[in-house]
């Protein structure tokens, strides 16, 4: 569902211009490369650990807060466009083991 969510070009803008104000929020500094580099991760599926770990040399203390929103932002839009184009795809509403440690 993710894969067809990110290529949908108006989920991907919003998705887009969140990050680029959270980051300009917690880096204080426009840093468009690195949102998208964020959605490139999200795009190829990457665990919350090993979005962690990436993010936490720019993020520091603030990483942990910053995925989370980050996640739920995501699910926001994916229930949202769900809702727009109907049904719940293959997964329904089943949650993931994933955390963020």
């Amino acid at each position: 569902m993710y894969d067809r969510l990110v290529q949908e070009e108006r989920v991907r803008s919003q998705l887009s211009d969140w990050l680029k104000r959270k980051i300009r929020e917690y880096v204080g500094d426009d840093e468009p490369s690195l949102a998208e580099f964020i959605l490139g991760k999200m795009s190829e599926h990457a665990a919350p650990e090993a979005m962690r770990e990436l993010m936490q040399d720019i993020l520091d203390a603030d990483t942990k807060g910053f995925l989370l929103k980050l996640y739920r932002t995501i699910i926001y839009e994916t229930h949202k466009w769900k809702g727009k184009h109907g049904g719940e795809g293959k997964h329904g509403g089943e949650r993931s083991g994933a955390s963020i440690q």
